[in-house]
């Protein structure tokens, strides 16, 4: 059981354990069933993030899209890696990082990049002269 003491939250061994082993199974659980980036790389020609992943299929989106990806150069969008068994993709010199997950499901940025990354796409929809910046 967890308690508190001095203000820090501490566990029993009995505890740990169960917490540990209920941990592992969901981490096992994601290894089989989750999509994963196999290899990444950007395009500067196209301008676009390329991800292979492991169920065979790519993903494939442009980085102004994202938050924090938006204005980097093709120098700093190339230096892009794999993070955690492929569950994350790290942009080192950006301190940016996108879960799979999360890219999959189309979530570029934080609640107020999206809701305007939506206001956008949502202007030119009813605008197509305009295009998303």
């Amino acid at each position: 059981m967890a308690e508190l003491f001095n203000e820090k939250l501490e566990i029993n061994e009995a505890e740990f354990e169960r917490q540990f082993v209920e941990a592992t199974k969901r981490g096992e659980k994601a290894l089989r069933e989750e999509p994963r980036a196999t290899a990444v790389r950007y395009d500067k020609k196209q301008k676009r993030v390329i991800i292979d992943l492991n169920t065979g299929a790519t993903y494939i989106f442009p980085p102004r899209l994202a938050q924090g990806l938006s204005e980097a150069t093709d120098e700093e969008l190339a230096d892009v890696k794999i993070l955690g068994h492929g569950f994350v993709l790290e942009w080192t010199k950006l301190d940016e990082h996108f879960s799979i997950k999360g890219l999959l499901a189309g979530v570029f940025g934080n609640k107020v990049w999206m809701s305007k990354l939506n206001s956008k796409t949502n202007e030119t929809e009813k605008n197509p002269q305009r295009k998303v910046a």
